[in-house]
């Protein structure tokens, strides 16, 4: 090889090396997911932005923006130039890249709703997946605060430091709302792979470097001195020195280009997900850590009827959670005995109009799902069953931000639920049909919860009685959040919206 065509090769492997560095970002596994906080487009994944909060120039809509949240910088999806549809960023992040036709991604300015981000919504299901979604009072800061000041969540401290990695504090770890509830980001695994890449890199290069400058003295002193002299006559030793450049050079080439074919086949073979970890509420047992007994049970608070028992400011602005023509009747059976006298009923029950096969279930408000369950009960009741045959009911939880309270919608046919989990829904929206019980049994429920609570009598003692759990057993109650729903549904008689 001649030296003008070696000289070649050196000056276009050295600009495709820089051009490795400049233009693409191996640390890719450690970028952000939609809804965690960011400083450039560069920090986002799925080619997502990084989007100023309460920016829009609205100023009815700017100041309404939370204490301490106006000019915080959050990943959401990129809008684009079409309409905003076709979204790439939006499929990537919730779907597969193939079916960008089904999403867009859109701001619609509504604090309470989309925060003040563009947010992703699914054209084919009509599901909104929110980068930040909950209260403006940061309650899940609170809640995420005291598991990491028990030690529930810590920091890696790895044995052998890597320069240039840097975990995320614990008390940084952002949560995102996710299907089915609040989900904690942990980018541990993510952050501590792309060290070790850039660190492995940077050893590369610099032996890289060494080989390169020792043989080049070679090259151009041939056995002037121990350092560079090599074996056989100065014309060996010159092509030694070649051979090692040439060497030195491929071995970076490879390393830098397995990152870049990995990118062209596929652009998520070097991203890493991060991991998310749901968020479960913990909720606080009498004694110990041993499941206390029906008698040693107590409310924390509101130990009567009237405590329990919300009534709304403005019913209009609500829907009653049946069509007009589903509702046949209200039983106010709230504290009833159930199972024959060992258990309280924790839920009121709305009679269908069977009659029509309808039993057509309503969002009273606009909400989120947080749980879809088809195991609920079996019923024969209807007039939907076959003779002889029972089918399984299940149950619809459903936080309404604006009541503060989750509503229970259960013995809904589990064939027939139209929601999913995750999804935001409608004031009026169909949820689904209750007809194989003739009844939507409703238990209503403070905050946003995830499971609901069976209310047992003292040991010993029968609920069997009219309302009697309501009238002497209000406290035992295992917890504060079960609420009396009878207010709110007289509240809401005939305020149909479907």
């Amino acid at each position: 090889m001649n030296k003008k065509k070696f000289k070649k090769i050196l000056f276009f492997s050295f600009i495709f090396l820089v051009g490795f560095f400049v233009f693409l970002n191996p640390a890719d596994a450690a970028k952000k997911t939609f809804g965690e906080k960011c400083k450039t487009d560069a920090d986002c994944k799925y080619g997502g932005e990084c989007t100023t909060r309460c920016n829009t120039g609205i100023e009815e809509f700017d100041k309404k923006c939370p204490q301490g949240e106006k000019g915080k910088k959050y990943c959401t999806c990129k809008k684009n130039s079409k309409g905003q549809i076709n979204n790439f960023s939006c499929a990537k992040a919730y779907d597969k890249p193939e079916n960008n036709k089904n999403w867009k991604c859109i701001l619609k300015v509504n604090q309470k709703k989309d925060k003040g981000l563009p947010y992703c919504l699914n054209k084919k299901n009509n599901n909104k997946y929110f980068p930040i979604t909950g209260k403006d009072k940061d309650t899940d800061e609170e809640k995420k605060q005291r598991i990491i000041d028990e030690k529930e969540i810590m920091s890696p401290g790895p044995e052998i430091d890597i320069p240039g990695l840097d975990f995320t504090g614990s008390s940084s770890l952002p949560m995102v709302n996710g299907p089915g509830g609040k989900y904690i980001v942990i980018p541990y695994i993510g952050e501590y792979i792309s060290a070790v890449y850039d660190w492995s890199m940077i050893a590369a290069s610099t032996l890289a470097v060494l080989v390169i400058i020792v043989s080049g003295m070679q090259w151009m002193f041939p056995g002037a001195n121990i350092v560079t002299k090599g074996s056989g006559d100065q014309k060996q030793q010159i092509n030694q020195a070649k051979s090692r450049i040439l060497k030195a050079i491929s071995g970076l080439l490879l390393i830098a280009s397995s990152y870049v074919i990995l990118f062209t086949i596929n652009p998520e073979l070097v991203e890493f997900d991060n991991l998310k970890v749901k968020f479960i509420e913990r909720e606080t047992l009498s004694i110990g850590h041993e499941e206390p007994s029906k008698s040693e049970k107590t409310a924390i608070s509101g130990s009567n009827i009237t405590e329990r028992t919300p009534r709304l400011d403005n019913p209009s602005d609500y829907c009653f959670p049946l069509a007009k023509d589903s509702f046949k009747k209200n039983l106010n059976n709230w504290g009833d005995d159930r199972s024959g006298g060992d258990r309280c009923h924790a839920g009121i029950d709305l009679l269908t109009n069977d009659d029509q096969k309808n039993g057509e279930v309503v969002a009273i408000a606009d909400g989120s799902v947080t749980v879809i369950g088809r195991s609920w009960l079996k019923c024969s009741d209807g007039a939907t069953v076959p003779k002889g045959e029972k089918k399984q009911t299940g149950n619809i939880m459903v936080y309404h931000p604006e009541l503060d309270m989750t509503v229970n919608y259960t013995e809904v046919d589990a064939d027939k639920i139209n929601v999913e989990n995750g999804q935001e829904i409608k004031k009026g929206q169909k949820l689904g049909r209750a007809t194989y019980c003739e009844m939507l049994h409703l238990e209503l429920y403070k905050g946003n919860k995830w499971d609901n609570i069976k209310w047992h009598p003292p040991d010993g003692e029968s609920s069997v009685g009219n309302n009697k759990c309501a009238k002497k057993y209000i406290d035992q109650i295992p917890s504060k959040d079960l609420l009396n729903p009878t207010g709110i549904i007289e509240d809401l008689s005939g305020n149909y919206c479907n």
